[in-house]
């Protein structure tokens, strides 16, 4: 399969609790790509204090 790698950033909201997982990849030079530090960032404003937009669409039907 020739399939180009993406991260995978998944969040859940229960009750008061958030969590926000990202799979970064496979190499330590992904966290030099921008796009990839700006979804961990934003990943952890949400995590902290909701107040980020969405990661994905399909972030906002966890």
């Amino acid at each position: 399969m020739n399939t180009p790698h993406h991260p995978r950033p998944h969040r859940l909201e229960r009750s008061a609790r958030r969590i926000f997982y990202c799979s970064i990849g496979h190499k330590l030079d992904d966290l030099r790509v921008d796009q990839m530090t700006g979804i961990i960032r934003r990943g952890m404003r949400w995590t902290a204090r909701g107040s980020a937009k969405p990661i994905c669409p399909r972030a906002s039907r966890a």
